[in-house]
């Protein structure tokens, strides 16, 4: 079986759980080796505790987003928000000088 865990995680605590998830396996693999097949029955067990919380782990990281992601989403949202702002502050101008909400083409 190949698995694509990352025994060096940066993230200390998901670190701890993909260490222990391939411990378990690496113990299913030597039970399975010396053909003791009724304790690598029992050690599958193991390895599917052992999975949960490295799966709930990598989940909320999937939810959250990359960094860069969540770092454009915040400057997209402050982006709209400040052009909204601005949007309103030119129709109140636009108010007081022309006495209406319309924009009205000006002559000269």
């Amino acid at each position: 079986m190949l698995t694509r865990i990352n025994a060096q995680d940066p993230d200390e605590a998901l670190r701890e759980k993909n260490q222990a998830f391939l411990d378990s396996l690496n113990n299913i693999q030597i039970a399975f080796n010396a053909n003791k097949y009724n304790d690598a029955a029992l050690l599958s067990k193991n390895l599917i505790d052992d999975s949960k919380p490295l799966l709930k782990a990598e989940w909320e990281r999937v939810k959250a987003g990359e960094k860069s992601y969540r770092r454009t989403k915040w400057l997209a949202g402050g982006l709209s928000m400040f052009g909204a702002i601005l949007a309103l502050i030119f129709l109140i101008a636009n108010y007081k000088l022309t006495g209406s909400f319309t924009v009205e083409k000006l002559t000269s």
